[in-house]
C-alpha cells in the first residue's frame, strides 16, 4: 500500500494526464471538464493579503469604491430615454396608449427566475416572490403599474451592490485587473425590468435572458 501511494504521488501529473486523455478518447466530456476544473482549483491561490497595494478590510473596501467610481459613471442618455417612452406608448394595452401590467405578467416573470441567487441591499431573496403566492403577485402588479403611471421609482429601488469576482484563480489575486465586477440588484427591481422589457419589446438583456428567450417563456 505504501509503495502504491508513493508511486501515485511521484507520478501524479502523468496519471492525471492519462485520465484526461482517456476521457477525451471515450468522449466523456463531462468527466474531462470535471478533472480540468479540479486541476485548476488545485493550483489556485486561496488568499490575498494585499489587493491593489492595500491591506485590511477598510483600505481594500475604500480602494474598490474609488476604483469603480472611476471605472463606472452615470451618463444621461436622453435618446435612450425618449426611445423607451416612445416604445411604451406604442405598446400601450389599456386603450390610452399606456402600458398596463397584469398579475399574469408578474407570475410569468417570477417563473423565469432561479433560486439560490445573491440578495440585494433590501435583503429580500427572489424565492420570496417566486413562492410568495398570489397576494404577493397582486401587490407587485399594483406597484409596477404605479411606477409607470407616475413615472417615478425610489432611489433605494435602483441601488445595487458591486462585488469584485476573481477572473483567474491561478493568477495574481493582488492585481486589481484580475477581478471583474458584478452588480447585485434587488429582486423586485429584476422582476420590474423583466416585465417592462417584455412589454416595451426592447431588444436588450434582462438579467441573463434576451427578449427572444423571454417571449418563448412567457408565451
Amino acid at each position: 500500500m505504501k509503495l502504491a501511494l508513493r508511486y501515485c504521488k511521484q507520478h501524479e501529473d502523468s496519471i492525471r494526464a492519462d485520465m484526461l486523455a482517456s476521457s477525451l478518447a471515450t468522449k466523456d466530456y463531462r468527466n474531462f471538464s470535471m478533472h480540468m476544473r479540479k486541476s485548476s482549483n488545485d493550483r489556485s491561490t486561496l488568499h490575498a493579503n494585499c489587493v491593489g497595494g492595500c491591506t485590511g478590510d477598510s483600505e481594500v473596501t475604500d480602494m474598490w469604491m474609488k476604483h469603480y467610481q472611476q471605472l463606472y459613471n452615470s451618463v444621461s442618455d436622453n435618446n435612450a430615454r425618449d426611445s423607451l417612452l416612445k416604445r411604451m406608448s406604442e405598446m400601450g394595452n389599456d386603450g390610452r396608449g399606456v402600458v398596463s401590467f397584469t398579475v399574469h405578467d408578474v407570475v410569468n416573470a417570477c417563473a423565469t427566475q432561479k433560486s439560490g441567487k445573491a440578495v440585494g441591499l433590501d435583503g429580500v431573496a427572489m424565492e420570496a416572490f417566486m413562492y410568495g403566492g398570489s397576494r404577493v403577485h397582486v401587490h407587485l402588479c399594483l406597484l409596477f403599474n404605479l411606477f409607470v403611471k407616475h413615472g417615478y421609482v425610489p432611489d433605494q429601488f435602483m441601488k445595487s451592490v458591486i462585488v469584485p469576482l476573481v477572473k483567474c484563480k491561478t493568477g495574481d489575486l493582488s492585481d486589481v485587473n484580475n477581478y471583474r465586477a458584478i452588480a447585485i440588484s434587488t429582486s423586485i427591481s429584476k422582476l420590474f425590468e423583466i416585465v417592462l422589457c417584455y412589454h416595451t419589446m426592447l431588444l436588450t438583456v434582462c438579467g441573463e435572458k434576451t427578449l427572444e428567450a423571454l417571449e418563448l417563456q412567457l408565451s
